[in-house]
């Protein structure tokens, strides 16, 4: 994902596109730690990334963010308050993340079944197979 976000930051921006990019496990040390990963802090969090961003597009920004935003009401959330919001949703199969993880953050490797946490994105704007042939520069080209 944040490759990805960062690809397209680089194409738009290569476009003369005045853009922004955020990435959302920065802003959450930004800000401190100050929420946890229980549901209630990860929609306030979430809500308060897209209030950033909202601000920085109405400051004539593009702005890209590289974050999950696991939940229904945080996606219904975005296209009521953010005018011109475009949700880009990373279809990834399981074994892939699983395999992707290993690498990275190490999540999936507790007991908790990591995908009922998480509402799959019923209405994205754009969804990207991000996986299998499917290169970063691709799928910033599609976006």
């Amino acid at each position: 994902m944040l490759k990805l976000g960062r690809k397209l930051e680089m194409k738009l921006r290569s476009d003369g596109v005045k853009t922004i990019f955020l990435d959302g496990d920065d802003l959450r040390s930004i800000f401190a730690d100050r929420w946890g990963y229980e549901k209630t802090d990860r929609v306030e969090l979430a809500k308060v990334y897209f209030q950033l961003c909202s601000h920085l597009a109405a400051q004539g920004f593009t702005v890209v963010i590289a974050a999950v935003a696991m939940y229904d009401e945080v996606r219904s959330w975005l296209k009521r308050n953010v005018p011109n919001a475009v949700e880009a949703y990373l279809d990834v199969p399981k074994a892939e993340r699983h395999k992707r993880d290993k690498k990275t953050k190490k999540i999936y490797v507790s007991n908790v079944n990591i995908e009922s946490l998480y509402d799959r994105s019923k209405a994205a704007d754009i969804v990207i197979k991000n996986y299998g042939e499917i290169d970063p520069d691709q799928a910033a080209e599609d976006i």
